[in-house]
């Protein structure tokens, strides 16, 4: 389902008289309501956990004579501590906790070949060495929650479990409305594709890097 679908679907089951809505845009009253509680919803299930959904693979560069990145605008647990990677070589850089890193490296960092990294308070990856020449990185990270933002936009989740944006949504409406039976259904039926949602997409356990 697409935003718009959500949306209609989302009114059908709450029950709200009417048709459509035909597009999202301008909307008012109770669809306004209803495309609230939607957008609500699907920005909720993004940060319930690292989502398989949510992985990205970027490309960095550290610059000549620098040892930090600036922020990606990511905080540390989206990214995958130990999938840094220098790209023409492979090598992989060994992650530090920001307290570790910053204990360890408190006097003025010099020119070397990084090999470790961390990612500061204000989102700067930081490394320990200023490179030699302009360095090509790869890291995995999860993107922050987003939201969709054209009435054709989809959620990046799998297609089969789109419907559970519509429950929880549903289950914030009810909720509202002090609709105890509805609340009832949509709090079942979004356990449901919760729990599918966790067998499915849960990320899997990561293990530490090595200190440097």
């Amino acid at each position: 389902m697409n935003r718009l679908q959500i949306v209609q679907r989302l009114r059908q089951e709450a029950g709200v008289s009417g048709s459509g809505p035909a597009t999202l845009a301008g909307l008012t009253g109770e669809l306004k309501a209803l495309n609230d509680w939607a957008t609500s919803a699907w920005l909720e299930i993004q940060g319930l956990a690292l989502w398989g959904w949510r992985w990205q693979q970027p490309a960095l560069t550290l610059l000549l004579g620098q040892s930090a990145i600036a922020s990606q605008g990511l905080p540390a647990r989206n990214y995958v501590k130990d999938s840094m990677r220098e790209t023409a070589t492979g090598r992989r850089l060994e992650y530090m906790a920001w307290e570790v890193f910053r204990e360890q490296q408190w006097a003025p960092i010099s020119a070397g070949v990084p090999r470790c990294w961390t990612v500061a308070p204000n989102g700067e990856l930081r490394f320990d060495a200023q490179a030699l020449a302009d360095t090509a990185l790869t890291v995995e990270v999860y993107a922050n929650p987003s939201e969709l933002a054209a009435d054709t936009d989809e959620p990046a989740m799998p297609a089969h479990l789109h419907i559970g944006i519509v429950w929880l949504a549903l289950q914030k409406y009810a909720g509202r409305e002090e609709a105890g039976t509805l609340y009832q259904t949509a709090e079942r039926e979004w356990g449901k594709i919760k729990r599918q949602l966790e067998r499915e997409c849960a990320p899997e356990i990561e293990l530490g890097g090595a200190l440097c």
